[in-house]
């Protein structure tokens, strides 16, 4: 039996408590709020007392710092994408948790879809379409980026970007409308990617080279009634495979076994995704 604390808001960390409900063998922790950048230290102590593991959500400039004080107390760490918000903010967890032995683990959620899970080939082609519900206040990017080039490097292989231009779309605001992609990566994978904030739902679309010709699918969440997980509109967290990942992350802890995406492993995937942003800002 092992305890698991939970850094963030009641919305944001509710897939990774409903989780816990499938694991009898693991007991839910406290919840810790974090609404401010310098969280209070005592209480931060007493929360890190009760815990061995600790699921990071909270704000993204946060984020760092919460999980450096995880490792420095020798806690198991999940965390939603990105862990850091620079190059150099990452490399400083890298050797942190080179220090005390402890990995991070990065949720990527869509790496658990029924179509992707257990991939083990290597695309050459890939056309994604994702258009995503809209939101008000700020649009998160970062993280959707994020995931959208997780996603990429998964299915192909790839490692670096041999080449990449990108097509920022604005309407009225400063803040992206649409995005349009083409990479190529030094294995010869070619992606051509777009994203874009719609007011009319979601629809999620992958076009892939499969054995013998190209292959449709289709990504938009549905109901998984198999495991009693739904998918929730107008949301991007995607909560259905949110749950799935947390499962599979605390199973192979309690066995002593590493699941996900290593923080070390997430080095290349910020390079691109600093590319990238640079030229979105611009």
């Amino acid at each position: 039996m092992f305890r698991v604390g939970f850094l963030g808001t009641a919305v944001q960390i509710a897939p990774w408590r409903k989780a816990l409900q499938i694991l009898p063998d693991v007991e839910e922790g406290p919840v810790f709020r974090v609404d401010d950048l310098q969280p209070d230290p005592h209480l931060l102590d007493a929360f890190f007392d009760e815990v061995d593991i600790v699921a990071v959500a909270g704000k993204p400039g946060v984020r760092s710092l919460l999980i450096q004080e995880a490792l420095k107390r020798g806690k198991g760490v999940f965390t939603r994408w990105p862990p850091a918000l620079s190059l150099l903010e990452w490399n400083r967890l890298v050797q942190l948790a080179e220090e005390a032995d402890i990995d991070p683990i990065i949720s990527q959620p869509l790496r658990f879809h029924p179509r992707l899970e257990g991939w083990n080939k290597q695309a050459r082609l890939l056309i994604h379409h994702w258009d995503m519900p809209d939101r008000e206040g700020p649009f998160p990017w970062m993280a959707i980026l994020g995931m959208t080039l997780d996603l990429y490097l998964y299915l192909t292989g790839g490692r670096y970007l041999r080449s990449f231009d990108v097509t920022v779309y604005r309407r009225h605001q400063a803040i992206p409308d649409a995005l349009a992609m083409n990479l190529r990566f030094q294995n010869g994978a070619y992606v051509q990617g777009f994203l874009r904030r719609s007011s009319a739902g979601e629809k999620h679309t992958l076009v892939i080279d499969g054995p013998e010709h190209l292959e449709t699918w289709q990504l938009t969440p549905c109901v998984n009634e198999a495991e009693g997980f739904s998918y929730e509109e107008g949301t991007l967290m995607l909560p259905a495979l949110a749950v799935r990942e947390f499962a599979h992350y605390l199973e192979c802890w309690s066995r002593g076994q590493e699941s996900g995406i290593l923080c070390r492993e997430g080095l290349p995937l910020m390079r691109m995704l600093e590319q990238l942003m640079a030229k979105i800002r611009w």
